[in-house]
């Protein structure tokens, strides 16, 4: 079976630096590559080719639903989740708009149901969850 590839796409270099670490156990997973703004987000996801990309709402440059339409225009296959502390009133509908497949509402408290809700996304479920 092809493992899922995730590219990683947060400002955080702590995030960067951990979140990783959580699909060293997951044998259908791998983390193809880490991006620290939406600008680059978009050069990388072409160059790696990812089945999937953990999106932050909030970064530098390009936030993370500019960042989701401009790749979902050059690689529509691709799925997009995105993740956010923040949360304001219509930011589900624009990130429904942008053709991300989910929503999670940071911080991540059950890291095995967002393992499958990773699964899930790839499989074709869409979801808007405030916790996985």
């Amino acid at each position: 079976m092809t493992p899922i590839r995730i590219l990683m796409v947060d400002d955080s270099d702590t995030v960067l630096e951990t979140f990783p670490r959580f699909f060293e156990f997951e044998d259908d997973m791998e983390m193809v590559g880490t991006v620290n703004n939406g600008i680059d987000s978009v050069k990388v996801a072409e160059q790696l080719e990812p089945t999937i990309i953990l999106m932050n709402y909030v970064m530098p440059f390009m936030d993370g639903i500019q960042a989701t339409q401009k790749i979902l225009a050059k690689m529509p296959d691709v799925k997009i989740i995105i993740m956010s502390h923040y949360t304001r009133d219509g930011l589900l509908e624009e990130i429904l708009a942008s053709g991300a497949k989910a929503f999670v509402k940071q911080p991540i408290d059950n890291i095995d149901m967002f393992m499958m809700l990773i699964r899930d996304v790839v499989a074709g479920k869409d979801y808007l969850a405030q916790t996985p």
